[in-house]
């Protein structure tokens, strides 16, 4: 155990300028989502695991955090960790026919909204979902998203802004044009 630790502190982990890698750190934390799971408080499970992952971004912290998102509701989310954890999981790892099977069983209930822009929508229009800047190549495209209320707005140069609130529920297409 010793050497495996010593391994583990010792191996050479990519970081980039704004993220540093603490193994220490992100065992605690894993352990702490742990502890939170078994209580029944997923609010306080996801974050930590979610850190830890950024942290030492170790396949079961993955995993956990994938289960702990689609308890919590935040579907899209963990199916979206779920496909990453199969596809950095070797073949033949048990792990990741598990995490196919779960990434299938969420992608089934997943509502997915398509937004299209109106014609005449002015030139650098931009749209927010839920605060959060839209791709413009997501524009016509069925998205997968979480369950509940979301709130479009529609930003344009020299106008002002349009909001629309939806709510989708599981497994619902929903197609809104602004």
């Amino acid at each position: 155990a010793a050497t495996f630790c010593l391994a583990t502190l010792l191996s050479p982990r990519p970081a980039s300028a704004q993220e540093q890698s603490d193994p220490v750190l992100a065992e605690t934390l894993f352990r702490q989502g742990r502890a939170a799971i078994e209580a029944g408080d997923l609010a306080t499970a996801c974050p930590k695991f979610s850190q830890s992952y950024r942290l030492d971004p170790a396949p079961g912290t993955l995993l956990n955090l994938a289960d702990c998102e689609e308890r919590r509701g935040q579907l899209a989310s963990a199916w979206q960790h779920f496909i990453a954890l199969r596809d950095t999981l070797a073949p033949n790892d048990d792990r990741r026919d598990l995490a196919q099977k779960r990434a299938d069983a969420v992608a089934a209930r997943l509502p997915k909204l398509r937004i299209l822009l109106a014609k005449g929508t002015p030139e650098g229009a931009r749209i927010l979902r839920d605060g959060a800047p839209v791709d413009p190549a997501a524009i016509g495209v069925a998205v997968p998203v979480d369950p509940g209320a979301h709130v479009l707005v529609l930003r344009a140069p020299d106008r002002a802004d349009s909001s629309t609130k939806i709510t989708l529920s599981l497994s619902q297409q929903k197609e809104i044009t602004l």
